[in-house]
């Protein structure tokens, strides 16, 4: 299967919502960057523990950086998700 990479993205979501609850969860992700950066780095890095393909690395931190209104610098993405990939 090709997409097992991805399927772990989505069930560490899963997880996720399991976790806080899916109201709680959908607020979180909602209203504060710093969860949600952390909910999509968390699912990025278990995305990339699967697949290991290291150009995959620049892409989910440009990902990150563009998609998820994060406001943060590409810099300061880049290190938080590195450390995740790292735990």
């Amino acid at each position: 299967m090709r997409d097992k990479g991805l399927l772990a993205h989505e069930i560490t979501h899963a997880k996720q919502f399991l976790c806080h609850g899916f109201l709680i969860h959908s607020i979180l992700t909602g209203l504060f960057r710093k969860y949600r950066l952390w909910a999509e780095a968390t699912a990025y890095a278990e995305q990339w523990q699967v697949d290991k393909i290291e150009t995959q690395k620049e892409d989910f931190i440009d990902r990150l950086w563009l998609f998820y209104k994060l406001h943060y610098s590409r810099e300061y993405i880049k290190k938080y998700f590195l450390q995740k990939l790292e735990t």
